[in-house]
């Protein structure tokens, strides 16, 4: 095996291993942005939650004010 044959060898299997590498780090990425998008679904669902809770009571309130204002007019 020529000087040349074997530096070709050695230099496609660096490619190889360099993509392998390179595979696993954009799965890596793409495990934690689902990772992070699932948060801030999470998260987004929780503050909606908050404030449609906040909105009810708010109406129960402002029902209660306008009961209170007819007893007293």
């Amino acid at each position: 095996m020529s000087l040349t044959e074997l530096l070709d060898r050695k230099s496609e299997q660096m490619r190889r291993e360099l993509r392998i590498k390179e595979d696993k780090m954009i799965q890596a990425f793409i495990e934690r942005a689902k990772k992070t998008e699932q948060e801030l679904v999470d998260a987004e669902r929780k503050m909606q939650e908050k404030y449609g809770s906040m909105q009810r009571q708010y109406e129960k309130e402002q029902i209660a004010l306008d009961e209170e204002k007819k007893i007293v007019a």
